[in-house]
């Protein structure tokens, strides 16, 4: 594996781990807005990032407060009434009672008008699931994380709910109302995932073609194994590859231009050897 690959194969994980980590998000009147790495000031957080759009909604100070501590510890947020929230936490008990889906709600309660929860669509809560890869399920395995099938701790008490759910995995959902700001971690997660890959496939197409090009010709090609060995002079390779030195000089012109191959040339001495460039030596490594 040559340099590029490595950069690309990096690159790949990298955007394979960041698709992973699906961002909290805060649900109310049909708004949705990513929670992505906020922690502190909920309120200041979400103004600058969008503007109009949240402080239409005109929260009171109690409202941001309960907000603020659920999407610190790592809850999707959604406004709804009691009544909304009852249908809700029966939906999820069905969902984590689906045996023919690997997504699971955990930690789900409800405070102050709105509902808390996590959400994994990739959990192992069945024998089936747990079998899929990591990669597959997108889960990164912890030791504090505890998922019982069909079991939901459905608690109406914002304090009780903050310490039950400390130490546990965090997971969220982010729906498909996502607005462009949303987007942009997911775009760029695939950017980096495909730019990635494409490193790992052809790490340079112009790269190979050069290559291709340059050793399209038997007597290159023979050069070329010679002096994977050692440095050697344009009259050793004659003799090696049976061809007279002058069409050894015209095909190790080829290899130069190419970057295959150079010359070295020793001040004080006559003679003037070749030997193969790193890119020679790449294009070796893969023959």
């Amino acid at each position: 594996m040559n340099t590029l690959q490595a950069v690309g194969l990096l690159l790949l994980i990298a955007g394979i781990a960041s698709a992973c980590m699906t961002p909290n998000y805060v649900e109310i009147a049909g708004n949705t807005f990513s929670a992505w790495g906020i922690s502190d000031d909920l309120n200041q957080s979400m103004n600058s990032n969008y503007g109009e759009s949240w402080g239409s909604l005109n929260l009171n100070d109690s409202q941001i407060l309960t907000i603020q501590n659920f999407v610190a510890s790592g809850f999707s947020v959604k406004q709804m009434s009691e009544e909304e929230y009852d249908a809700f936490n029966a939906n999820a008990i069905a969902t984590n009672a689906d045996e023919s889906t690997c997504a699971q709600y955990s930690n789900i309660t409800y405070s102050n008008g709105f509902a808390a929860f996590r959400f994994d669509e990739n959990s192992a809560k069945n024998s089936i699931c747990a079998s899929m890869t990591n990669v597959a399920r997108c889960t990164i395995p912890s030791a504090n994380a505890t998922q019982v099938p069909g079991y939901i701790p459905s608690i109406k008490s914002e304090s009780d709910a903050l310490v039950a759910t400390a130490g546990t995995e965090l997971h969220a959902e982010s729906n498909g109302n996502n607005t462009l700001l949303q987007l942009i971690p997911y775009a760029a997660v695939a950017i980096i995932a495909a730019f990635g890959a494409m490193l790992i496939i052809n790490p340079r197409r112009e790269y190979d073609a050069d290559i291709h090009r340059a050793l399209g010709s038997e007597t290159r090609v023979m050069l070329m194994k010679e002096l994977a060995s050692r440095d050697l002079t344009p009259t050793d390779l004659s003799t090696k590859v049976g061809k007279s030195k002058a069409t050894v000089v015209e095909h190790l012109d080829r290899l130069r231009e190419a970057e295959l191959v150079e010359k070295i040339e020793v001040d004080g001495k006559k003679f003037v050897f070749y030997r193969l460039t790193p890119k020679g030596k790449d294009a070796m490594r893969a023959a």
